[in-house]
């Protein structure tokens, strides 16, 4: 037996389309337990609720995050392992039947989902180029664990509305459990906002709480800053450092050094955000040109834009905990 946990709130139709892919599945020894936290509580066919072996835990109008809502389920599952979906990730009909015979025959402990993306809504197709593109990524969602190891892990931090997924496989990984990867793509994510404001506001907010759990992450910002004030320190004092002063007799001289620095810099942004990381993600060229790469860039300027004030909380997480050892 399987216990696929769901947290949800208030899309009814992407659940929906959830629960009519779990109907589809190979694997047919299954429970559905959801746990609830929308303005108004979830009204499911009776039909439904009864082939699929739906419990559903109401906690209507309660401020419950994923990793809470998870835990919340994990304590009345009944079956020996537990299977991780959200309202906008729809697994294939071979997911439990694949992820059951991987996560047996590599004798691990759990075995981590991954996930592609596909929007067709105008908007998100150009988001989508500059997030995710069309590659797999792992997530929580579509991942399956024993019971008991899960139990003995702790559970999920249930403080934070993001970031929860990677600070939990982080524990994970220093407790030693044995973590495998899934080798197929069984689940498809559909969900990202469809204009520029709702993505700014997602990734604000992802970058805020993922600052209050993954430090790693936060590690890496700091050091890729000071890695890049030093290259502007020395890209600018090049002619003072290179030419001893004489900037009319040495051949290393370098005219208008401030404009060509500044100008590198952007066009290397430009290139990297509406071309070579889309290109990496295995965007076709021919869908980002003749425009859409243009769309992609300033998708990707936004998102990193609202980043910033996450990664700088972070900074000051690190610098005030330092300070109180």
């Amino acid at each position: 037996m399987i216990s696929i946990l769901i947290p949800y709130k208030d899309e009814f139709q992407n659940l929906l389309k959830v629960l009519q892919s779990l109907r589809q599945q190979v694997y047919k020894s299954f429970e559905v337990i959801i746990v609830d936290s929308s303005a108004t509580p979830l009204n499911l066919d009776s039909e439904l609720l009864s082939e699929l072996k739906i419990v559903i835990i109401n906690r209507i109008g309660e401020s419950i995050f994923p990793g809470h809502a998870r835990n919340l389920g994990a304590e009345i599952a009944t079956g020996h392992y537990l299977a991780f979906l959200d309202s906008k990730t729809i697994p294939g009909e071979l997911w439990l039947q694949e992820s059951i015979g991987q996560l047996k025959s590599s004798q691990s402990d759990i075995l981590i989902g991954s996930f592609l993306s596909v929007e067709e809504h105008w908007f998100s197709r150009r988001a989508k180029a500059a997030i995710f593109g069309n590659i797999s990524h792992r997530s929580i969602p579509g991942s399956l664990i024993k019971k008991e190891k899960f139990k003995f892990s702790g559970g999920f931090s249930e403080s934070v509305r993001a970031g929860e997924d990677i600070e939990w496989i982080n524990r994970l990984d220093q407790m030693n459990y044995k973590i495998t990867h899934s080798e197929s793509d069984a689940i498809i994510y559909s969900g990202l906002p469809k204009n520029l404001m709702q993505i700014v506001k997602k990734w604000h907010l992802y970058s805020m709480e993922n600052a209050k759990v993954n430090i790693l992450a936060t590690q890496k910002s700091i050091y890729f800053f000071f890695l890049l004030l030093f290259f502007l320190y020395a890209a600018y004092r090049w002619n003072y450092i290179f030419t001893g002063g004489n900037w009319d007799e040495s051949p290393l001289f370098i005219p208008h050094l401030n404009t060509i620095l500044w100008v590198t810099l952007v066009g290397l942004y430009i290139a990297l955000r509406s071309f070579i990381m889309p290109i990496i993600k295995k965007e076709p060229l021919s869908f980002l040109l003749p425009f859409n790469f243009i769309i992609v860039g300033l998708i990707g300027l936004a998102i990193d834009v609202a980043k910033i004030p996450g990664r700088i909380y972070g900074f000051w997480k690190i610098f005030t905990f330092r300070q109180k050892l």
